[in-house]
């Protein structure tokens, strides 16, 4: 595939481990005291990742070669902004994250939540480095989290 057509299409990420997770984080224990509002961003962060997931199925739904209709094309765009908006609401309760594991604030902000925005970018005006950028942090923070699984913990999702 050429540069030009990698650039072209959605970011396909090379992790597919988003559910799991999903669900690794469901099962772990809960700990410490959730506030309210640790709840609310709690379901931010849920909802972030359901979105992105949703993303990275309809992405996988075919030869990684096609074009996708418009109408794929939309539900990537919305699919995306929603992870995006859903994890800066995360981000904006930096407690919240810290509970969760004092080291994924940053991972969450520079490698999650970037890959979200230059996905969004990649797809509004394909760029083949930003495509390969977005997957390289996106990746990391995936590589990172599953180093650090036993370590992280989020209250069960409502």
């Amino acid at each position: 595939m050429s540069r030009e057509e990698h650039a072209g299409m959605p970011l396909i990420f090379h992790h597919a481990l988003l559910a799991v997770l999903m669900l690794l984080a469901a099962c772990n224990p809960v700990r410490g005291d959730w506030t309210a509002q640790d709840l609310e961003s709690a379901k931010h962060f849920y909802k972030s990742q359901r979105a992105n997931k949703e993303y990275l199925r309809i992405v996988r739904g075919g030869d990684i070669n096609r074009k996708f209709t418009y109408e794929e094309s939309m539900a990537l765009g919305r699919e995306v902004r929603t992870a995006l908006g859903e994890a800066r609401q995360v981000a904006a309760s930096p407690d919240f994250l810290g509970k969760v594991n004092p080291d994924i604030r940053e991972h969450y902000r520079d490698e999650y939540i970037r890959s979200l925005e230059l996905t969004l970018q990649n797809m509004e005006s394909p760029n083949y480095d930003i495509a390969e950028l977005a997957d390289r942090l996106y990746n990391s923070y995936v590589d990172w989290y599953m180093e650090h699984q036993s370590e992280i913990h989020l209250p069960k999702e409502s």
